[in-house]
C-alpha cells in the first residue's frame, strides 16, 4: 500500500480519515523501521499489543484536535466510552501511557509527511515553549541540564525554543527545538538545508554575514525587519509587501498553542514532551488552511514595482478600509452611516485627541493620522472583528492595533464632552 506523502489534503474532520492516513504511514514504515534497529544478540520476546502502532498514533494525535486539556479524562472518556466501537481493546489509561514513548520515532518520521511544499516565499520566528512557573525554576527536576533560562519579548522563561518555518499558505516547511537560551539565529542554517526562495523574519534575525552565508551558500534571501538604529534601505514593492504579511505566522504559533496545546507544564518525562508537542504539529497540519489562505491574496501584479514609483504602485496595493481623507469628501449623513458618528463629532473627537497628543512627551510619529486611528477605534466595536484582520486591513501589525485603540479609547473616556 502506498503512503500518503501529504494527507494534509485530505480532510480529517472525522477519526476514520485520520486513522486511514497514519495506518497507511505505519504499514510501510514499521518493516522499514524493524530493519534498521541495531541488535545486541540477546533474543527478547515480541508480544503482540491489543492496540497497534497506527491505533496510538491516531488516539495521540486526535487528542490535540479535540477540546479536552487533560490527556486522562481524554481517554477515559472519549476513547474508552464515545469510541468503544472503534477501539474495542482499549487498555487501561496506566497500559497506554506506558506505550507513548515507543510512538516517538514513527511521530518523528510522520510530522515530514506532513510538511507542506516550499514555494519560495516563507516566513520564520521562534516561540517559547514553557515547561515550568519562574517561581519553580530551582524546584525543577524533569528538564534538568535540557531546559534553559530565555528571554522573549514579553519576559523571561525556562523553557525551550521552538523554531517554525512556513510558507505563505500557512503550512509547516520545517521545525526544530532548542533550549531556551539559544540565539534565533543560530538554527536557521540547519532549516534551511532543502528550502529556497526568500524568507522574511523579525528584527531578531539582523544579521549581515548570516544574510550572506544564505545568498551564497544555499541561495536563499533572508530578509529581516531592521532595528530602529539601522538604516532603512529601498526594497522592491513585492517583498515590501510580503514582509507585511509577517504577522501570519504568528497566527500559526497562536494556534499551536491555544488550539494543538504543544505547550503546559505537566509534563513528567523528556519523551512525553517531545511526543506532545509532535502530536500538537501533526494536528495542525491537518487543520483546514482556508483562512490562511485568504490572508495571502494575489495583490502583487507588478513584481517590478519599487517603492519610488507611488503612482503605480498605487495599482498594487491590497484592498484596504477606506481613510479619513476618502471619507471626508462625504455628505454629513453618508459620512455618519460610514462611521458611526456625525462629521462634526469625529471632528471635536480629533480635536481631544489633538490637545492630549500637544501634551505628551515627542516621540516616534504614528503610522496612522489622528483621523484614521479614531476611525480604526470607531470600526472596532462598530464591525465587531478582533486585532487581526483589523490590521490586515490597515497594514500595520496586531500589536499596533491594539495599542491604538487602547490608547485612543483611555484618550477620549477621560474627556466628560466625550462622554
Amino acid at each position: 500500500m502506498e503512503v500518503v506523502t501529504n494527507p494534509r489534503l485530505s480532510p480529517m474532520s472525522s477519526l476514520e480519515a485520520l486513522f486511514c492516513h497514519v495506518d497507511d504511514f505505519c504499514q510501510v514504515f514499521e518493516p522499514l523501521w524493524h530493519q534498521a534497529l541495531l541488535s545486541s544478540g540477546k533474543k527478547y520476546r515480541r508480544r503482540q499489543r491489543s492496540f497497534s502502532l497506527s491505533e496510538v498514533m491516531t488516539i495521540l494525535i486526535a487528542f490535540h484536535q479535540s477540546h479536552y486539556r487533560n490527556f486522562k479524562h481524554f481517554y477515559l472518556i472519549k476513547v474508552k466510552c464515545d469510541w468503544q466501537q472503534e477501539f474495542p481493546l482499549a487498555v487501561s489509561y496506566q497500559r497506554f501511557v506506558t506505550w507513548i514513548p515507543s510512538s516517538l520515532i514513527p511521530l518523528c518520521t510522520y510530522l515530514r509527511r506532513c510538511f507542506g511544499q516550499c514555494t519560495g516565499i516563507s516566513f520564520i520566528d521562534a516561540t517559547s515553549i514553557k515547561v515550568c512557573h519562574n517561581r519553580r525554576i530551582s524546584q525543577h527536576r524533569v528538564f534538568e541540564g535540557c531546559a534553559a533560562r530565555g528571554k522573549t519579548s514579553v519576559g523571561w522563561f525556562f523553557g525551550f525554543k521552538l523554531h517554525l518555518v512556513i510558507n505563505e499558505r500557512g503550512e509547516l516547511l520545517n521545525v526544530q527545538v532548542t533550549p531556551g537560551n539559544t540565539d534565533d539565529r543560530q538554527p536557521i542554517v540547519e532549516l534551511w538545508q532543502d528550502l529556497w526562495g526568500k524568507v522574511f523574519a523579525d528584527k531578531g534575525y539582523v544579521s549581515q554575514s548570516l544574510a550572506q552565508h544564505l545568498q551564497e551558500e544555499h541561495e536563499v534571501t533572508l530578509m529581516a525587519k531592521p532595528r530602529r538604529n539601522m538604516k532603512h534601505h529601498l526594497m522592491v514593492y513585492q517583498d515590501k509587501l510580503f514582509a507585511r504579511k509577517r504577522a501570519l505566522i504568528e497566527t500559526v504559533i497562536d494556534q499551536l498553542k491555544n488550539i494543538s496545546q504543544i505547550e503546559h507544564s505537566r509534563h513528567r518525562s523528556p519523551t512525553n514532551f517531545c511526543v506532545n508537542l509532535l502530536c500538537g504539529l501533526i494536528a495542525y497540519c491537518h487543520q483546514p488552511k482556508n483562512l490562511l489562505y485568504s490572508l495571502i491574496r494575489p495583490i502583487i501584479p507588478y513584481p517590478e514595482l519599487t517603492l519610488g514609483k507611488k503612482e503605480e504602485s498605487n495599482r498594487a496595493i491590497a484592498i484596504k478600509m477606506s481613510t479619513y481623507e476618502q471619507l471626508q469628501h462625504l455628505s454629513t449623513e453618508q459620512f455618519r452611516r460610514a462611521c458611526g458618528v456625525k462629521l462634526q463629532t469625529f471632528n471635536r473627537l480629533v480635536e481631544v485627541l489633538a490637545e492630549a497628543k500637544a501634551k505628551q512627551k515627542p516621540g516616534r510619529p504614528s503610522v496612522l493620522s489622528l483621523e484614521n486611528q479614531l476611525l480604526l477605534t470607531l470600526e472596532y466595536p462598530r464591525e465587531y472583528r478582533t486585532y487581526f484582520p483589523i490590521a490586515q486591513s490597515w497594514s500595520i501589525h496586531e500589536s499596533t492595533v491594539c495599542r491604538m485603540v487602547q490608547k485612543t479609547e483611555n484618550t477620549l473616556i477621560k474627556e466628560t464632552d466625550c462622554h
